[in-house]
C-alpha cells in the first residue's frame, strides 16, 4: 500500500482490517474502521462488532455485580443498550437475572453476617435494657401509644410489645430426649420427616431457645440446609429475638418455600409472626399485605397487630370493623381506639385541605400555612385523646 492509499484506504482495505481487527477480538476499533462504509460487506462487519461489544458489556457487567460494583455494572449495561441492534434481548434478560441473583446473595451473605455479629455480641455482652431481644424474651404482648415516632404531624405511633411466648417456646421441655416428640406436637404431620431430618442442631436450638438463648440457637441453625422448613423456621424465630429482623424475613421465606404452603408451629402462624418481622422491620405495606390475605382463623390470632397495621396503611373503615371484635376487657382496645380517632382526624383533614397531599406545593407558603394550622387542631385532638385515656387509668386504678 502506499502513502495514498495509507492516507485514504479503500472500502475494501477498511473492511479487511476490520476483518482483522474482529479476529482479534478489538471489536470496538473494527467497528469504527467501517462505520462510514457504505457497503453491504462493511455494514456486515459493524452488526457483527455491535453483536460482539453487546456481549462483552453484558459479560462485564456481571463480572462487576460480581465484584459488588453496582454503578460500573450498570454503566456496562447501558453500553450494551447503546450497541444492540436487535435480536439479543435474551442475553439481555439472562444478564439482568443473573445480576440480580448476585445482588440478592449479596444481600443475604450481609444479612447472615449481621446476625452472627449480634449472635456475638449477645453472648458477650448479655442483656442490655435498650435491646429488641429483652422485650422479645421476656414481653407480654402490651399495645401503647408512644411519641417520638415518623408519624405524621408528631401524632402518637403504636407499639405493640413482643410476646415471650413466640420467642421461649413454652411447649420445649427441660428433657433432651423428649425434644423430638415436643417438636411432633408442635408441627403439622406432614413436615414431621424434617424434625428427624435435622437432628442434633435443631434438639440444640430448641433447648437454647426455651433457655433464653437465641444467640445459641443461630450458632445451632445457621448452616442447615435451606431446604429444611423446620430448621429455617426456628433460625427466623432466633433472629427474630435478637431483632434482626430483615434475617428473620429471609429465614422465614425459606421456611414457607421449603413447606410449599403455610403452616402453624405450636398455634403460632408462619404468616402472622412474619408480618410481625416486616412491621419491625419498618416494612409496613408488605406487613398488611400478608394480614389482609390471612383467613380469619389466623388473623384472629392476633387482631391488635392487624388492627395496627390496618390504620398505618390508610386502611381505617378495615381496622373499626375488628377493633369492634375485641371484647371489652382487652386492655389494649383503648390505645388502639386512641390510635384510630387519631388516623381518623388526620385523614379528615388531608380530605377538607388536599394541598396537604399535593407534592407539588412542597415548601411553598400555602402548604405551610396550612400544614401550621393542621397541626394546631390535631394538637388539640391528641391532648383530648391522651387526657381520656389517663382518666381511664384512674378509673380502673381506683377501682
Amino acid at each position: 500500500m502506499g502513502l495514498l492509499g495509507w492516507l485514504f484506504p479503500k472500502p475494501a482495505d477498511k473492511i479487511a482490517k476490520a476483518r482483522k481487527l474482529m479476529g482479534d477480538e478489538r471489536f470496538a476499533e473494527a467497528r469504527l474502521a467501517v462505520l462510514d462504509v457504505d457497503d453491504p460487506e462493511a455494514k456486515a462487519v459493524v452488526a457483527e462488532a455491535e453483536a460482539a461489544l453487546v456481549r462483552v458489556n453484558l459479560e462485564r457487567a456481571v463480572q462487576r455485580a460480581r465484584a459488588g460494583d453496582a454503578e460500573q455494572a450498570q454503566s456496562h449495561l447501558e453500553l450494551a443498550e447503546q450497541f444492540h441492534a436487535g435480536g439479543q434481548e435474551a442475553l439481555f434478560e439472562e444478564t439482568r437475572a443473573e445480576i440480580q441473583r448476585i445482588a440478592v446473595d449479596s444481600a443475604r451473605d450481609a444479612v447472615w453476617d449481621d446476625l452472627v455479629t449480634a449472635a456475638e455480641r449477645r453472648r458477650k455482652l448479655g442483656d442490655d435494657p435498650g435491646d429488641f431481644a429483652r422485650s422479645a424474651l421476656h414481653g407480654e404482648g402490651a399495645v401503647r401509644l408512644y411519641f417520638g415516632g415518623d408519624e405524621p404531624f408528631g401524632l402518637p405511633g403504636l407499639e405493640i410489645e413482643p410476646r415471650a411466648a413466640e420467642f421461649v417456646p413454652p411447649w420445649v421441655p427441660d428433657d433432651r430426649l423428649r425434644v423430638v416428640e415436643a417438636l411432633e406436637g408442635a408441627w403439622p404431620e406432614r413436615l414431621h420427616g424434617h424434625i428427624r431430618a435435622a437432628g442434633e442442631p435443631l434438639i440444640d436450638a430448641m433447648l437454647a431457645l426455651a433457655d433464653r438463648r437465641p444467640e445459641a440457637a443461630v450458632d445451632a441453625l445457621l448452616d442447615t440446609p435451606e431446604d429444611n422448613p423446620v430448621t429455617r423456621f426456628e433460625l427466623g424465630r432466633a433472629a427474630a429475638a435478637l431483632g434482626c429482623h430483615v434475617a428473620a424475613i429471609f429465614a422465614l421465606r425459606q421456611a414457607r418455600e421449603a413447606a410449599d404452603a403455610p403452616f402453624t408451629v405450636g398455634g403460632l402462624p408462619v404468616r402472622v409472626f412474619g408480618a410481625r418481622c416486616l412491621r419491625w422491620a419498618g416494612a409496613r405495606g408488605p406487613a398488611w399485605e400478608t394480614m389482609s390475605d390471612l383467613e380469619a382463623a389466623d388473623r384472629d390470632y392476633d387482631r391488635h397487630l392487624y388492627v395496627a397495621l390496618a390504620m398505618e396503611t390508610g386502611h381505617l373503615d378495615e381496622a373499626d370493623a375488628v377493633l369492634e371484635t375485641l371484647p371489652d376487657e382487652d386492655p389494649a382496645g383503648p390505645q388502639l381506639d386512641a390510635a384510630l380517632t387519631l388516623r381518623r382526624a388526620l385523614a379528615a383533614e388531608v380530605a377538607a385541605q388536599p394541598i396537604l397531599a399535593d407534592p407539588s406545593k412542597q415548601g411553598s407558603p400555602a402548604l405551610r400555612k396550612a400544614a401550621e394550622a393542621t397541626a394546631r387542631r390535631l394538637q388539640a385532638e391528641v391532648d383530648a385523646v391522651i387526657a381520656a385515656l389517663k382518666d381511664l387509668e384512674a378509673e380502673e386504678a381506683g377501682a
